[in-house]
């Protein structure tokens, strides 16, 4: 019989605001061509926005941005908040930590209208 190996990796959380749902899914689509698996991206808009394909936040996911913002992304989360009221999407998207920087390079570079709103802490997840 085998034996179960299990893979944990470190992990940092990515916020961004952006402006609507078609620039979040093209967004989406730009992180799943960076290797970046939709379970590992979390959506979250204004109450009774549709957002189509897009993972939506898990109930843990949304209450999180507070404590979030308490840790140290205070300015951002407070921003991200306002901007989710005026019909804004904010995505949490959750990268091995090696490629946190790539990443929100990328973002930077192929998304000018995304705006950056804090990295959460380092954490280990399982697969």
């Amino acid at each position: 019989m085998g034996a179960i190996v299990f893979f944990w990796q470190e992990r940092q959380r990515l916020y961004y605001l952006l402006p609507d749902v078609a620039s979040a899914q093209e967004m989406m689509d730009e992180l799943l061509l960076a290797r970046i698996e939709a379970r590992h991206m979390h959506f979250l808009a204004k109450r009774g926005t549709p957002l189509d394909d897009l993972p939506e936040a898990s109930v843990l996911q949304k209450t999180d941005i507070v404590p979030g913002a308490e840790r140290g992304m205070l300015i951002g989360g407070v921003a991200g908040l306002l901007g989710i009221e005026q019909g804004q999407i904010l995505m949490m998207v959750d990268v091995p930590v090696g490629k946190a920087q790539a990443i929100h390079d990328l973002v930077e570079s192929k998304h000018p209208e995304a705006a950056s709103r804090g990295v959460d802490a380092t954490y280990t997840a399982f697969p």
